[in-house]
C-alpha cells in the first residue's frame, strides 16, 4: 500500500542531521553492534584514521586496501575491490553481467555469493554507479531482505537498470539498519563496441571455441562476434540480466534444468528482440525439453543419420556426411533448405532459429565450411532489433510515448480555467458595481464594510466547492498498458506515472506479474533534478516494493515493466488479404471485451472503426482504406483525424489522446523485424475496458488505458517477386540517422542522400513515388537518382510521372545499389517540417 511516512522535524534538527559526519554514524553503529547480544556479527571499520577523517574516497589504493580480482568463473569480469567495513564473520564474492561482460548503459545482473559464520537477518543493499566523492548524489538503490543460517552459503541476485561507469556500493545491514559489512567495487564495464554478442549454453564449455573468428554480415558491413559462456546457476531469471546478449545458442544442453523464472526470462528476451538458436541433432529432446508448446509449437519424430548439404549465398555448396538430423516440424516457421532444413520463426521482435543438426557434431564442426556455416546461421537470425543495437543507435521511442499515454489517462481530470474566470468575473461584478448601486439606492453605503467581505467569503466557498471535485488527497497512479495477443503467449508492456499528492515518502507494492519493473527517470531526482528522490527497489518474499521521496507537491516517478503470460484475453480472428494498395477482408473480435477506436494498418494504408463489440466482425474494402501522410509521423493518420474531429483536431484533447496511442502503436509496429521482400505486415489494435495497473492493492486514485494488438507478416496477393513498400528500409546508413529520422523527417538539411542496397535476387524493375501530390509535407520534395552512366544526379519523377521502370530505370541501379538525393526547396526564412516522399520498389517475377 501507499504509505505516507510524514517526516516531521525542526530546522535545528535538520541542520544537526545534515552536518553529522558519516563516521560518527559508523561509531554509533559499532557501539550498537557491540551490545547486540549473542547473534551480533563482529564488525571492523577500516574507513577512519586516528584524525577522524570520514572521507574514505580521498584515500589512495595503497592506504585503503584496494585489490583487483576476477569475477567468479567469468571470462571478462574484472573488479577493483575496496573494503569499507570489514567483518570476520562474512565473506563476499561478486559476479556481474554475462560471463563478466556488461555494457555501461544496459541492464545487468549482479550476483553476490555470501558466506556467513553466524545466523543473520537483515538486508543486502546495492547501489550502482555510486560516486564516492558525492555520496549523496542522486542514484537508485536496490535492496533484498535476507534470513541466513549459521555457517551457510547464500546467493543474492540483483537486476539493475544499468551499471554506469561508477562504482558498486555493497552493504549488508542488520534488522536495525546498522551496516555490518560494506565494500565498494569498480567493475570492468564495456562502452559501445561494434560487435554482436552470442551467449553459449552447453554442457561442453569448450564448444564453439572458434566462434569469435566468425563475422556477422549486416546491411552495410560485417561485425565481429563476442562469445559469452552461460551457466545454469548464473543464467538470469529476469529480462534485464539478458540485455547485453544478442544471440543465445543452445547445444548439447538439457533446457529443463532452467527454472521456470529463467525460462520466462529467456522467452521474454526473444519477444523483445533476441535470437534463440537451438542446435538439435541427437540431443533434440534435451534441447527442446524446457520449452512450452505455446512458445515453440513443434512436432518431433526422433532423429536419423543423413547427409546435409549447405549452400552459400555465392552458390557454392558443402556436404556433411552422416550427420544426426532431428526430424522436426516447427509450426509457423519458414524453412531454409539452403541451410539444410533450418527453421526460422519470428516471435515478437525476436527470432527462433531451429537447426535440425548439432553445430558441434564432428561432421559439421570438423568440416571445412564450419565457420562459414556458423556465419550463415547467425545471419539467418539477424533481426532489425539486433542490427539497431549493434549499430549503437537503438532507442525504443515507444517507451516515451508509453508514459505520455499514461499521463493522458487523466487528461479529463483537469480543472477548466474558464470555471475560475467565470467565478472571478461574477465576484468582481457583485462585489463592485452591483453592491455599490444597490447600497447607494438603499442609502447604506457604509455597509460596504460588511458586504464586500461577505462576497469574498461567498466567492471563496464557490471556489472551494469547485476544487473539491478535482482535489487530490491520495497519490495518483496513471497507467498505460499494451498487450500483444497475436499468439497463445501474451506479452505485456506497462508504463506508469505515479504522482505524490504532497511532498512526502511513498512506497508502491508492485504486482507480482512484473518482476522486472524499472524506473525511467534518468537522474532519479524530482522535477528540478536538484534533490535525490531516494528511490529504492526492495525485494522480499512478499514481492517487490518501490520506495521514493517527493520534495515538491505532485512530484513523482515513471515506471515501466513487462511480462510474458498465458493469453487470457483472446485474439483477433482475421481473414484479411494484403495488397500493395490496401487491405481487404474481415476482422473478428474474438475476445470477451468490447473494443473501441479500432485500427487496421499496413505499410502506407489504414482503416479505422469507432467500435467493435465482443464476438462481432467488421468487413473492410480497399475503397474504405485511407492513405498515410506526413511520413511515419504522429500526424500520418491526418485524414482520419480531420474526419473524426474536424480541421482543428490539433487542439482537441480527445484527438490528442488518440494520436498518442496510435503513434505508440506505429512505433511498436516499426520495431518488428523487416519481413522478406514480397511480404508485408498487418497490424490491428484497439482499446478495451480492462484494468491497467502495475501496483498491487494500492490505496491510490487510479486511471488507466489498456490496448491490445496483433502484428503479423503476410504475403501480398497482387505480386510475385520482390516488393518494398518503403525503400528507405534498405538504406545502408539508415541507422545512423544523420539527415533524417525514423519518421522519415528531413531533420538537419534540405538535402538528404540515401544509399539503397537491394538484395541479390530482387531484380528491381519499377520504382514508384507513392506519396500523393496533395500531401503538403512531401509534395515539394524533388527526388534525384545517381546516374551510373553519366556520374550525375538526375530528376527521376518528371512531367507528372510517379513511376520509373525498365530502360529508364537501368542507369540508376548498379550491383543492386541505388543512390537517391531528396531536395526540399526552402520558402523564406521559416523552417517547415518536410518528410521524405514514400517510394516503393518492385522486382523479381512480376
Amino acid at each position: 500500500m501507499f504509505k505516507n511516512n510524514l517526516v516531521c522535524g525542526s530546522a535545528i534538527a535538520i541542520m544537526l542531521l545534515t552536518n553529522l559526519a558519516p563516521m560518527t554514524q559508523i561509531k554509533a553503529d559499532a557501539a550498537a553492534l557491540s551490545q547486540a547480544g549473542s547473534k551480533a556479527i563482529n564488525t571492523v571499520y577500516d574507513t577512519q584514521d586516528d584524525e577522524g577523517d570520514d572521507s574514505f574516497a580521498e584515500m589512495d589504493d595503497e592506504s585503503d586496501g584496494t585489490t583487483e580480482i576476477s569475477a567468479d568463473g567469468s571470462t571478462y569480469g574484472k573488479i577493483e575491490r575496496k573494503i569499507i567495513t570489514r567483518n570476520p564473520d562474512i565473506s563476499v564474492s561478486l559476479n556481474y553481467g554475462i560471463d563478466g561482460y556488461a555494457v555501461y548503459d544496459s541492464g545487468s545482473q549482479v550476483v553476490l555469493n555470501v558466506h556467513t559464520d553466524v545466523e543473520f537477518s537483515g538486508r543486502v543493499v546495492l547501489m550502482p554507479d555510486y560516486d564516492e566523492v558525492y555520496s549523496d548524489s542522486a542514484t537508485m538503490k536496490y535492496s533484498q531482505e535476507i534470513d541466513w543460517g549459521a555457517d551457510s552459503d547464500n546467493t543474492v541476485k540483483f537486476y539493475v537498470n544499468e551499471l554506469g561507469y561508477g562504482r558498486l556500493l555493497v552493504q549488508i545491514e542488520d534488522e536495525d539498519g546498522q551496516v555490518v559489512y560494506a565494500e565498494s567495487d569498480q567493475p570492468s564495464v564495456s562502452g559501445y563496441e561494434m560487435a554482436t554478442t552470442v551467449g553459449v549454453l552447453s554442457d561442453d564449455r569448450d564448444s564453439f571455441e572458434n566462434l569469435e573468428d566468425a563475422r556477422v554480415r549486416t546491411q552495410s558491413d560485417s561485425v565481429s562476434v563476442r562469445k559469452l559462456n552461460m551457466q545454469t546457476d548464473l543464467f538470469p531469471d529476469s529480462l534485464q540480466g539478458l540485455e547485453v546478449v544478442h544471440y543465445i545458442l543452445i547445444d548439447k544442453y538439457d533446457t529443463s534444468k532452467l527454472s521456470e523464472d529463467q525460462m520466462e526470462a529467456l522467452q521474454e528476451w526473444v519477444f523483445e528482440g533476441g535470437t534463440l538458436i537451438l542446435s538439435l541433432g541427437k540431443d533434440a529432446d534435451r534441447v527442446l525439453g524446457g520449452f512450452d508448446s505455446k512458445f515453440i509449437n513443434y512436432e518431433l519424430n526422433g532423429s536419423s543419420s543423413k547427409n546435409v548439404t549447405v549452400w552459400s549465398d555465392k552458390g557454392s555448396s558443402t556436404e556433411y556426411k552422416k550427420v544426426s538430423v532431428a526430424d522436426i516440424s516447427v509450426y509457423g516457421a519458414q524453412v531454409n533448405d539452403a541451410l539444410g532444413g533450418v527453421s526460422v520463426l519470428d516471435t515478437g521482435y525476436g527470432r527462433v532459429v531451429v537447426v535440425p543438426y548439432s553445430l558441434v557434431s564432428k561432421p559439421v564442426a570438423g568440416g571445412s565450411g564450419e565457420l562459414q556455416l556458423m556465419e550463415m546461421i547467425l545471419k539467418a537470425g539477424y533481426t532489425d532489433k539486433i542490427n539497431n543495437l549493434v549499430q549503437g543507435s537503438f532507442y525504443d521511442n515507444s517507451t516515451g510515448y508509453g508514459i505520455i499515454n499514461a499521463i493522458n489517462t487523466n487528461r479529463k481530470k483537469v480543472v477548466s480555467p474558464y470555471i475560475f474566470i467565470v467565478i472571478l468575473v461574477v465576484y468582481l461584478i457583485l462585489c463592485g458595481p452591483v453592491t455599490y448601486v444597490v447600497l447607494k439606492k438603499l442609502r447604506r453605503r457604509e455597509w460596504m464594510w460588511i458586504t464586500v467581505p461577505a462576497w469574498a467569503l461567498v466567492g471563496t466557498i464557490a471556489i472551494y466547492i469547485v476544487s473539491t471535485r478535482y482535489s487530490v488527497t491520495r497519490p495518483l497512479e496513471l497507467t498505460f498498458e499494451s498487450a500483444d495477443i497475436s499468439d497463445n503467449i501474451m506479452r505485456q508492456n506497462v508504463y506508469t506515472y505515479i504522482i505524490g499528492s504532497k511532498a512526502d515518502s511513498y512506497s508502491v507494492d508492485v504486482n507480482s506479474e512484473y518482476d522486472n519493473v524499472q524506473v525511467m527517470d534518468e537522474y532519479y531526482g524530482d522535477a528540478t533534478y536538484s534533490q535525490s528522490m531516494n528511490i529504492e527497489r526492495c525485494a522480499s518474499d512478499d514481492g517487490i516494493t518501490m520506495k521514493f521521496d517527493t520534495h515538491i507537491p505532485f512530484g513523482g516517478i515513471s515506471l515501466q515493466a513487462s511480462s510474458v503470460t498465458t493469453n487470457d484475453i483472446g485474439r483477433f480472428d482475421s481473414s484479411l488479404k494484403l495488397y500493395t494498395d490496401g487491405i481487404e477482408g474481415s476482422v473478428k473480435n474474438n475476445t470477451a471485451y468490447d473494443m473501441r477506436d479500432v485500427v487496421v494498418m499496413t505499410d502506407g494504408y489504414y482503416y479505422c472503426l469507432d467500435s467493435l463489440p465482443a464476438g462481432e466482425s467488421m468487413d473492410i474494402n480497399k475503397l474504405q482504406n485511407r492513405k498515410m501522410t506526413n511520413g511515419l509521423s504522429i500526424d500520418c493518420m491526418k485524414n482520419y483525424y480531420i474526419y473524426r474531429f474536424g480541421s482543428g483536431y490539433n487542439y482537441d484533447d480527445e484527438a490528442d489522446v488518440m494520436m498518442s496511442r496510435n503513434y505508440y502503436m506505429l512505433l511498436k509496429m516499426g520495431a518488428y523485424s523487416s519481413v522478406p521482400s514480397g511480404m508485408g505486415r498487418i497490424a490491428v489494435w484497439a482499446t478495451i475496458d480492462k484494468e491497467a495497473d502495475i501496483s498491487d492493492g494500492q490505496s491510490s486514485e487510479k486511471y488507466g488505458n489498456y490496448v491490445v494488438y496483433d502484428i503479423h507478416p503476410q504475403d501480398y496477393e497482387d505480386l510475385d517477386g520482390a516488393y518494398y513498400s518503403n525503400i528507405y528500409t534498405r538504406d545502408v546508413n539508415r541507422f545512423e540517422q544523420s539527415d533524417y529520422d525514423t519518421d522519415d523527417l528531413m531533420m538537419y538539411s534540405d538535402q538528404v542522400d540515401i544509399d539503397i542496397c537491394f538484395q541479390n535476387d530482387d531484380n528491381i524493375t519499377t520504382v514508384t513515388r507513392e506519396s500523393s501530390t496533395k500531401d503538403e509535407s512531401t509534395a515539394n520534395v524533388i527526388v534525384k537518382a545517381y546516374n551510373f552512366y553519366t556520374d550525375n544526379y538526375d530528376v527521376i519523377f518528371v512531367n507528372g510521372s510517379q513511376e520509373i521502370e525498365g530502360d529508364r530505370l537501368a542507369p540508376y541501379i548498379e550491383n543492386n545499389e541505388m543512390r537517391l538525393r531528396c531536395i526540399s526547396p526552402h520558402k523564406g526564412e521559416d523552417y517547415t517540417e518536410t518528410y521524405l516522399p514514400r517510394i516503393s520498389a518492385r522486382g523479381g517475377g512480376q
